[in-house]
Parts: structure tokens; C-alpha cells; sequence
């Protein structure tokens, strides 16, 4: 591949991501399952590359007594996915806004508060949660 064929897939790789950073341009997120691999791997590419956004919401169910700002804290931003950021964007991390809430529950157990706000907010879900029990019942 020559340098000039190296250029133009640089420029159409930039004009690319360009027009997907433009979309999430001051948007607001919700991803669910944000402590799981795809949600951990969508929230750090997006705080990453797209700068632009708003807050992403993380839907996180209170465990073993840690309240969902503190799982936030110390489990999620301090895994290795995000030491990337943490060495060159720390306050990229303060977008993140955690939701409580549980999808096992009706309306994903979400106060009301928490709802209407982010029926306000939020234009893109990123739904990536999912069940560790294999044993559970489809229903």
C-alpha cells in the first residue's frame, strides 16, 4: 500500500468517525449492563471518541451494599478498559451518572425521579444488560 493510499483511508477514516462523533454530539446515553464486557467496552469507546456527549446514564442495581456511585467509582472506572482515560481524560469520567435500578424488576426499577428525568435526557439506549443465572426460566 503506498503512503498516498495510507492518506485516503486516513481522511475517509476520519470523515467517518467525524460523522459518528457528530451524531452523539450533546446527546445523552443510557447504557444497561455497564459493568458487564460490552457495557464496560461501549462506555469507554464512547467517552473516548466522543467527546461531544452529553452524560451516559448507567443503569447499576445496588450489590453487596455498595450503592451504584461508589460501584461506579471503584469497580467500574478503575478497570483496566479505562486506564486509557484515566491517564489522559480524567474528567471525561464525570459524565458518567449512575441510575439505579435493577432489570429484573418492572420498569427496570427506576425511581420516578430517575424516570422522568431520563425520559427528559436520554435520546440512545445502549440495552447490553444481561442475566448471569443460566438456570433461570425464560420467562
Amino acid at each position: 500500500m503506498s503512503q498516498e493510499d495510507v492518506a485516503v483511508n486516513h481522511v475517509e477514516n476520519v470523515t467517518t468517525t467525524s460523522r459518528v462523533c457528530n451524531f452523539y454530539d450533546g446527546q445523552s446515553i443510557l447504557i444497561t449492563g455497564g459493568t458487564g464486557f460490552l457495557g464496560k467496552v461501549i462506555l469507554e469507546k464512547l467517552l473516548r471518541d466522543c467527546k461531544g456527549i452529553k452524560n451516559i446514564y448507567v443503569l447499576l442495581r445496588p450489590k453487596s451494599g455498595v450503592d451504584p456511585r461508589r460501584r461506579i467509582d471503584q469497580e467500574l472506572t478503575n478497570s483496566v478498559v479505562f486506564s486509557r482515560i484515566r491517564r489522559d481524560s480524567q474528567g471525561l469520567l464525570s459524565k458518567i451518572i449512575p441510575v439505579s435500578g435493577d432489570i429484573t424488576f418492572p420498569g427496570l426499577g427506576i425511581s420516578p425521579t430517575d424516570e422522568r428525568t431520563l425520559c427528559e435526557q436520554v435520546s440512545i439506549v445502549f440495552h447490553v444488560a444481561a442475566t448471569i443465572r443460566f438456570d433461570e426460566p425464560l420467562r
